[in-house]
């Protein structure tokens, strides 16, 4: 299964990862994190992964700690990391204001 990898900045200081593994062409497993610099510390934001067998969403704290946990069931794993990559375009501003708040 090969697994591809690869990091995008959207700013300065955001960056998002990307992890995700294929079989056959299709896309078996994924995780997505969104980074922020903030004070010149580093901050996991959200995180987008198929760790529990479903995609879903991890809110983290400042701690890193899991605050809120959204299920992706609408979704396979591929449209779900499509849309883990999009939704940290469109809306990382929304999310770092949240997590700082």
């Amino acid at each position: 299964m090969p697994e591809k990898n690869y990091d995008f900045w959207i700013s300065n200081s955001v960056k998002c990862i990307v992890r995700f593994v294929t079989e056959k062409g299709k896309t078996t497993g994924f995780v997505v994190r969104l980074i922020a610099f903030i004070n010149n510390q580093k901050f996991e934001i959200r995180r987008y992964d198929t760790a529990h067998g479903t995609p879903h969403i991890d809110v983290l704290n400042l701690k890193g700690e899991t605050i809120e946990k959204i299920w992706l069931y609408q979704f396979d794993e591929g449209e779900a990391l499509d849309f883990a990559i999009e939704d940290i375009k469109q809306n990382y501003l929304t999310y770092i204001n949240r997590f700082i708040k």
